[in-house]
């Protein structure tokens, strides 16, 4: 025998995260969740949940009251920033999987980036070509979103930036400069210097700033994806950790990756973590950037900002030289 229970619930400013349903589904007083992805406008929603012993299910019916939301108007710097870091995570994979920045109309009629170029990967890296279709479409979405206020992509250099980074990190200037286009192990160097801060550990403090909720949805769906991203390149720099440096042998890719984590810290608030970690005296890998809690790290749009632009107070150099684009 199903039964029915109705409850009234006001959908306003403190309903940004996300709707549970809550439905008492036996006399034992057992909780049931349905989470709604798509926050409706006013109406109601129906939960149905499951046989739970000899009791029947139990119907639970929200009723949405539609109270005034919050404008987006908020969220539309916060989107701008992230548009800035999606054109570089963009530019850079797409030019080390094809030779090739992305499309013209992707730029949004911005300049083409300095320094693009094909990588020298084998195939066990080719993987690239996925990291680049997803980095272009976050920026598609980013742009729909914003309509007439995305903003062009900015000056953006992925070559000699990388060697300007790495001259900055090792503790001397390596033998030959740094260039994440030479081989495997360099090409995830590369993308372990800006992939994890400019995505991952980005998105992790934008998607707590988001206002709106379909801004909120589509910043957390792309946390996840560039969450997913950041653990494969580090599970790579993980595998190839003892192989020597290929602009300078006298380091291992360990090493590297420790010096690029140190660096970011340094000049992004000091959120640096390298490969590998010590877990009672012994080596063990450290493939997430996480912290003691197991909670992903979050880094500030000003904190980012020191990565990209290698420290510069201005937030004018490094993979930007001319600075970000920003919102009207």
């Amino acid at each position: 025998m199903k039964r029915h229970r109705r409850s009234m619930l006001p959908v306003g400013q403190g309903m940004n995260w996300a709707l549970f349903l809550l439905c008492v589904c036996t006399s034992r007083s057992v909780l049931a969740r349905s989470l709604v992805t798509e926050m409706p406008s006013q109406g109601q929603l129906t939960a149905v949940i499951p046989e739970e012993e000899s009791e029947g299910p139990v119907e639970q019916t929200v009723v949405i009251i539609q109270h005034p939301q919050p404008s987006d108007k908020p969220d539309i710097k916060h989107l701008v920033h992230a548009l800035n870091m999606e054109y570089l995570m963009a530019e850079f994979f797409s030019c080390a999987a094809y030779g090739v920045g992305i499309s013209e109309e992707l730029r949004g009629g911005g300049p083409p980036s300095d320094g693009c170029q094909k990588a020298n990967l084998t195939d066990a890296a080719k993987v690239v070509g996925e990291l680049a279709a997803n980095e272009a479409m976050h920026v598609e979405l980013l742009r729909a979103r914003l309509g007439d206020a995305a903003v062009p992509m900015p000056q953006i250099d992925v070559g000699e930036a990388f060697a300007a980074a790495a001259n900055m990190a090792f503790t001397s200037p390596p033998a030959t400069p740094f260039s994440p286009y030479v081989d495997d192990a360099s090409f995830y160097l590369g993308a372990f210097l800006i992939e994890e801060p400019v995505g991952f550990t980005f998105y992790e403090g934008a998607v707590t700033a988001m206002k709106g909720w379909k801004n909120l949805v589509l910043t957390a769906k792309i946390l996840g994806v560039e969450a997913a991203h950041s653990a494969l390149v580090r599970t790579y720099l993980y595998l190839a950790r003892e192989q020597p440096l290929t602009c300078d042998p006298r380091l291992t890719v360990a090493d590297a990756a420790l010096s690029f984590a140190q660096f970011r810290g340094k000049v992004g608030a000091g959120l640096g973590q390298g490969i590998t970690a010590q877990s009672n005296g012994t080596e063990v890998a450290n493939l997430v950037a996480d912290d003691s809690q197991g909670l992903a790290y979050s880094r500030s749009y000003g904190q980012v900002l020191g990565i990209v632009c290698l420290g510069a107070h201005q937030h004018a150099g490094g993979f930007f030289p001319a600075g970000l684009n920003e919102s009207g």
